[in-house]
Protein backbone atom coordinates (compact mmCIF):
# COMPACT_ATOMS: atom_id res chain seq x y z
CA UNK A 1 0.00 0.00 0.00
CA UNK A 2 2.94 2.41 0.75
CA UNK A 3 4.70 1.60 -1.96
CA UNK A 4 1.15 2.34 -4.06
CA UNK A 5 1.29 5.59 -2.74
CA UNK A 6 4.77 6.18 -2.95
CA UNK A 7 4.60 5.56 -7.14
CA UNK A 8 1.59 7.65 -7.49
CA UNK A 9 3.40 10.56 -5.26
CA UNK A 10 5.99 10.19 -7.73
CA UNK A 11 3.82 10.26 -11.09
CA UNK A 12 2.02 13.40 -10.14
CA UNK A 13 5.10 15.36 -9.43
CA UNK A 14 6.61 14.27 -12.76
CA UNK A 15 3.62 15.46 -14.47
CA UNK A 16 3.49 18.36 -12.73
CA UNK A 17 7.04 19.14 -13.86
CA UNK A 18 5.85 18.05 -17.59
CA UNK A 19 5.16 21.58 -19.09
CA UNK A 20 8.28 23.42 -17.96
CA UNK A 21 10.70 20.62 -18.90
CA UNK A 22 8.76 20.79 -22.31
CA UNK A 23 9.15 24.75 -22.39
CA UNK A 24 12.82 24.34 -21.55
CA UNK A 25 13.26 21.61 -24.28
CA UNK A 26 12.09 23.82 -26.70
CA UNK A 27 13.61 26.60 -26.05
CA UNK A 28 17.29 24.97 -26.26
CA UNK A 29 16.57 22.85 -29.52
CA UNK A 30 15.20 26.84 -30.64
CA UNK A 31 18.31 27.91 -29.39
CA UNK A 32 20.43 25.49 -30.80
CA UNK A 33 18.70 25.78 -34.34
CA UNK A 34 19.33 29.21 -33.78
CA UNK A 35 23.26 28.79 -33.36
CA UNK A 36 23.52 26.84 -36.39
CA UNK A 37 21.53 28.47 -38.85
CA UNK A 38 22.88 31.94 -38.08
CA UNK A 39 26.30 30.61 -37.87
CA UNK A 40 25.44 28.71 -41.61
CA UNK A 41 24.12 31.93 -43.20
CA UNK A 42 26.25 34.39 -41.41
CA UNK A 43 29.34 32.48 -42.94
CA UNK A 44 27.90 31.51 -46.47
CA UNK A 45 27.81 35.18 -47.73
CA UNK A 46 31.29 36.17 -46.57
CA UNK A 47 34.22 35.70 -48.75
CA UNK A 48 36.27 32.61 -47.06
CA UNK A 49 39.57 34.06 -48.55
CA UNK A 50 39.06 37.16 -46.29
CA UNK A 51 39.26 35.34 -43.33
CA UNK A 52 37.31 37.90 -41.24
CA UNK A 53 35.01 36.09 -38.42
CA UNK A 54 31.38 36.93 -39.27
CA UNK A 55 29.94 34.37 -37.12
CA UNK A 56 28.73 36.68 -34.20
CA UNK A 57 24.88 36.08 -33.73
CA UNK A 58 25.68 32.48 -33.29
CA UNK A 59 27.84 33.53 -30.40
CA UNK A 60 25.19 35.57 -28.57
CA UNK A 61 22.94 32.90 -28.71
CA UNK A 62 26.19 30.47 -27.21
CA UNK A 63 26.71 33.37 -24.57
CA UNK A 64 22.99 33.72 -23.45
CA UNK A 65 21.97 29.56 -23.73
CA UNK A 66 25.18 29.23 -21.64
CA UNK A 67 24.23 31.90 -18.77
CA UNK A 68 20.76 30.57 -18.69
CA UNK A 69 20.72 26.64 -18.43
CA UNK A 70 21.33 24.93 -15.45
CA UNK A 71 24.58 23.73 -14.62
CA UNK A 72 24.62 19.92 -14.83
CA UNK A 73 23.49 20.90 -18.70
CA UNK A 74 26.13 23.45 -19.65
CA UNK A 75 29.25 21.43 -20.57
CA UNK A 76 26.97 19.58 -23.10
CA UNK A 77 25.66 22.38 -24.45
CA UNK A 78 28.88 24.51 -24.87
CA UNK A 79 30.10 21.26 -26.56
CA UNK A 80 26.77 21.02 -28.88
CA UNK A 81 27.21 24.69 -29.66
CA UNK A 82 31.34 24.31 -30.37
CA UNK A 83 30.52 21.07 -33.23
CA UNK A 84 27.70 23.20 -34.83
CA UNK A 85 30.04 26.56 -35.04
CA UNK A 86 32.63 24.19 -36.53
CA UNK A 87 30.25 22.31 -39.40
CA UNK A 88 28.47 25.82 -39.93
CA UNK A 89 32.64 26.95 -40.91
CA UNK A 90 33.46 23.50 -42.67
CA UNK A 91 30.32 23.76 -44.54
CA UNK A 92 31.35 27.23 -45.96
CA UNK A 93 34.66 26.25 -47.09
CA UNK A 94 36.86 27.11 -44.14
CA UNK A 95 39.77 25.07 -44.05
CA UNK A 96 39.76 23.23 -41.17
CA UNK A 97 42.63 24.34 -38.65
CA UNK A 98 41.20 28.28 -39.19
CA UNK A 99 37.36 26.24 -38.31
CA UNK A 100 38.77 24.95 -35.17
CA UNK A 101 40.91 28.16 -34.27
CA UNK A 102 37.90 30.42 -35.12
CA UNK A 103 34.53 28.29 -33.53
CA UNK A 104 37.65 27.83 -30.24
CA UNK A 105 37.68 31.78 -29.77
CA UNK A 106 33.75 32.17 -29.72
CA UNK A 107 33.05 29.35 -27.83
CA UNK A 108 36.10 30.67 -25.70
CA UNK A 109 34.15 34.21 -25.35
CA UNK A 110 30.45 32.95 -24.83
CA UNK A 111 32.15 30.69 -21.85
CA UNK A 112 33.25 33.75 -20.26
CA UNK A 113 30.26 36.10 -20.54
CA UNK A 114 29.01 33.89 -17.30
CA UNK A 115 31.43 34.03 -14.86
CA UNK A 116 32.17 37.68 -15.74
CA UNK A 117 28.16 39.04 -15.36
CA UNK A 118 27.80 36.58 -12.12
CA UNK A 119 30.70 37.55 -10.03
CA UNK A 120 29.88 39.18 -6.68
CA UNK A 121 25.84 38.62 -7.10
CA UNK A 122 25.66 36.16 -4.44
CA UNK A 123 23.58 33.66 -6.43
CA UNK A 124 21.16 36.13 -8.10
CA UNK A 125 20.07 36.11 -11.51
CA UNK A 126 22.37 38.29 -13.67
CA UNK A 127 20.20 41.01 -14.63
CA UNK A 128 19.47 44.51 -15.74
CA UNK A 129 18.31 46.38 -13.20
CA UNK A 130 20.37 49.05 -11.76
CA UNK A 131 24.12 50.79 -12.86
CA UNK A 132 25.87 48.29 -11.33
CA UNK A 133 24.41 45.78 -13.24
CA UNK A 134 25.05 47.60 -17.03
CA UNK A 135 28.66 47.98 -15.94
CA UNK A 136 29.15 45.04 -15.27
CA UNK A 137 27.63 43.78 -18.99
CA UNK A 138 29.94 46.59 -20.63
CA UNK A 139 32.89 44.97 -18.43
CA UNK A 140 31.75 41.39 -19.64
CA UNK A 141 31.28 42.62 -23.18
CA UNK A 142 34.52 44.14 -23.12
CA UNK A 143 36.92 41.20 -21.81
CA UNK A 144 34.84 38.53 -23.97
CA UNK A 145 35.43 40.45 -27.34
CA UNK A 146 39.14 40.45 -26.60
CA UNK A 147 39.26 36.97 -26.08
CA UNK A 148 37.47 36.39 -29.61
CA UNK A 149 40.05 38.66 -30.99
CA UNK A 150 42.95 37.40 -29.51
CA UNK A 151 42.01 33.95 -30.69
CA UNK A 152 40.72 34.96 -34.04
CA UNK A 153 43.98 36.80 -34.71
CA UNK A 154 46.33 34.17 -33.18
CA UNK A 155 44.51 31.70 -35.77
CA UNK A 156 44.90 33.88 -38.55
CA UNK A 157 48.72 34.01 -37.57
CA UNK A 158 49.48 30.32 -37.27
CA UNK A 159 47.92 29.64 -39.98
CA UNK A 160 49.51 31.94 -42.62
CA UNK A 161 46.52 33.08 -44.11
CA UNK A 162 44.76 36.66 -43.77
CA UNK A 163 45.97 39.08 -41.58
CA UNK A 164 46.08 38.80 -37.69
CA UNK A 165 45.00 42.02 -37.18
CA UNK A 166 42.59 42.29 -39.56
CA UNK A 167 41.11 39.15 -37.84
CA UNK A 168 41.59 40.19 -34.64
CA UNK A 169 39.78 43.90 -34.99
CA UNK A 170 36.66 41.91 -36.95
CA UNK A 171 36.24 39.23 -34.26
CA UNK A 172 36.28 42.02 -31.32
CA UNK A 173 33.97 44.46 -33.55
CA UNK A 174 31.22 41.53 -34.66
CA UNK A 175 31.52 39.77 -30.78
CA UNK A 176 31.20 42.92 -29.06
CA UNK A 177 28.19 43.67 -31.24
CA UNK A 178 26.23 40.10 -30.92
CA UNK A 179 26.73 40.37 -27.11
CA UNK A 180 25.63 44.22 -27.01
CA UNK A 181 22.54 43.11 -28.56
CA UNK A 182 20.96 40.33 -28.08
CA UNK A 183 22.07 39.20 -24.54
CA UNK A 184 20.00 41.82 -23.05
CA UNK A 185 17.32 39.38 -24.13
CA UNK A 186 18.59 36.61 -21.86
CA UNK A 187 18.78 39.23 -18.49
CA UNK A 188 15.90 39.67 -16.20
CA UNK A 189 14.86 43.41 -16.52
CA UNK A 190 12.74 46.36 -15.04
CA UNK A 191 9.19 45.87 -16.44
CA UNK A 192 6.83 49.07 -16.92
CA UNK A 193 3.73 49.87 -18.37
CA UNK A 194 3.54 50.92 -22.09
CA UNK A 195 2.36 54.39 -22.97
CA UNK A 196 1.92 53.67 -26.44
CA UNK A 197 -1.38 51.55 -27.61
CA UNK A 198 -1.79 48.21 -28.74
CA UNK A 199 -2.23 49.27 -32.60
CA UNK A 200 1.07 52.08 -32.06
CA UNK A 201 3.47 48.68 -30.95
CA UNK A 202 2.07 46.91 -33.45
CA UNK A 203 2.76 49.26 -35.88
CA UNK A 204 6.17 49.92 -34.76
CA UNK A 205 7.19 46.29 -34.88
CA UNK A 206 6.19 46.01 -38.33
CA UNK A 207 8.30 49.45 -39.49
CA UNK A 208 11.20 47.99 -37.69
CA UNK A 209 10.51 44.25 -39.34
CA UNK A 210 10.58 46.08 -42.75
CA UNK A 211 13.44 48.74 -42.22
CA UNK A 212 15.97 45.94 -40.95
CA UNK A 213 14.52 43.94 -43.93
CA UNK A 214 15.22 46.81 -46.26
CA UNK A 215 18.77 47.92 -44.73
CA UNK A 216 19.94 44.10 -44.96
CA UNK A 217 18.49 43.39 -48.08
CA UNK A 218 19.80 46.20 -50.18
CA UNK A 219 23.43 46.43 -48.40
CA UNK A 220 26.19 44.14 -50.91
CA UNK A 221 29.04 44.89 -47.56
CA UNK A 222 28.17 41.87 -45.52
CA UNK A 223 30.48 42.62 -42.69
CA UNK A 224 29.34 46.16 -42.19
CA UNK A 225 27.15 45.36 -39.15
CA UNK A 226 23.62 47.53 -39.12
CA UNK A 227 21.88 47.90 -35.46
CA UNK A 228 18.35 49.11 -36.20
CA UNK A 229 16.53 50.25 -32.98
CA UNK A 230 13.11 50.85 -32.92
CA UNK A 231 11.62 54.49 -31.13
CA UNK A 232 10.71 54.13 -27.59
CA UNK A 233 8.01 57.14 -26.20
CA UNK A 234 9.02 55.99 -22.40
CA UNK A 235 6.31 54.14 -20.21
CA UNK A 236 3.97 55.87 -17.76
CA UNK A 237 5.74 54.19 -14.78
CA UNK A 238 9.52 55.57 -15.86
CA UNK A 239 7.13 59.29 -16.43
CA UNK A 240 6.28 59.22 -13.04
CA UNK A 241 9.67 58.48 -10.85
CA UNK A 242 10.86 61.47 -10.01
CA UNK A 243 14.26 59.66 -8.44
CA UNK A 244 15.83 57.50 -10.71
CA UNK A 245 17.72 55.58 -8.14
CA UNK A 246 14.76 54.74 -6.12
CA UNK A 247 13.26 53.09 -9.25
Amino acid sequence: MQSDISTTTSVRALTARLPALDAHVLRTSLLLTGVFTSAWLSLAVVDTESLVPSIWPAGAFTAGLYLTSPKRLRPRLLASCFGLMLLAHLLAGYDWRVALGFTASSIAASWLVRPLLVRGLDGRRAALLDQGDVSRLIGAIALSSLVAGAGCGLTAWATGNGSPWLGSLGAFGATAAALMILLPLFLETLRFEPLASSRERIIQGVLTLGTTTAVFASTNVPLVIFAVMPSSRGTRSAARCARPPSC
